[in-house]
């Protein structure tokens, strides 16, 4: 089939064949599963830190699977999940109403990083009572939420995964996404961000959507640029992409983050 570029996700953006080629259980010899365990142990990593997160989170991004918050929800009480593709955002509601269950191999895995031994579906509900709210979002917008916002629309800690490098198509924008999304986070509160380094392209079915090539220095200067300290940065490469029909990324990064009060 044919590959065609797009920005259009609303239309183009099938969340199943996302799900059924990105997110496969973490014993996958592909390397996809390989991929999904990195996410965990950066994310494990950087929760682990010495801080207090607070109570309210909401995770930007989120797209068809909750992995994004598997580890950051046990150090928060209240979780909002949003999305800007209407498809995403129904596959993350099935799931918050039991219709759909998170990649138990992936739960486990999250579970063996902290030492938590209790039977998977109680861990899985216990993620699913803390979300309390699921949105509609556009991080390309100074407003952000999509016609209902929550009442209050200020946060304690932000995370956002593999989001708004990939919903940009240059710096610029990616540096406007970044200051629309730092804005929710409260003075003294924290942002998560995991990510892909000089990327121009991800592959969803036969459609490949931009990707703004930033670089570890264009994520360091821009939560900088909004008002934030730094306390972890973490890089890995990504040897072997170039001719990769996915991404073409050369390295992942992580960071940790502190607004400035």
């Amino acid at each position: 089939m044919e590959e065609r570029t797009t920005t259009d996700y609303a239309r183009n953006f099938d969340p199943e064949w996302f799900l059924s080629h990105y997110h496969c259980p973490v014993d996958d010899k592909d390397g996809m599963g390989q991929g999904l365990k990195s996410i965990q142990d950066t994310l494990h990593d950087l929760c682990s830190q010495d801080v207090r997160f607070g109570e309210r989170l909401l995770d930007v991004g989120t797209g068809p699977t909750v992995h994004s918050v598997l580890r950051i929800s046990r150090e928060v009480r209240d979780i909002d999940l949003s999305d800007y593709t209407p498809g995403n955002i129904q596959i993350l509601k099935d799931w918050k109403d039991g219709k759909r269950n998170e990649e138990m191999s992936l739960i486990q895995y999250e579970m063996k990083l902290v030492g938590d031994t209790r039977p998977v579906e109680e861990r899985e509900q216990e993620l699913r009572d803390k979300v309390k709210g699921i949105y509609a979002i556009d991080v390309t917008t100074g407003n952000v939420f999509i016609e209902h916002a929550p009442k209050n629309p200020s946060y304690d800690v932000i995370t956002s995964l593999l989001c708004l490098e990939a919903v940009s198509d240059s710096r610029e924008v990616y540096k406007k996404c970044l200051a629309n999304v730092t804005r929710l986070v409260k003075e003294g509160g924290y942002i998560i961000m995991l990510g892909v380094l000089e990327s121009t392209f991800y592959k969803v079915g036969s459609f490949r959507f931009p990707c703004a090539p930033i670089t570890a220095e264009d994520v360091i200067a821009g939560v900088k640029a909004n008002g934030f300290k730094v306390i972890k940065f973490t890089s890995l490469p990504t040897p072997g992409m170039e001719d990769n029909e996915f991404s073409d990324c050369k390295a992942t990064f992580g960071i940790l983050a502190q607004k400035s009060t």
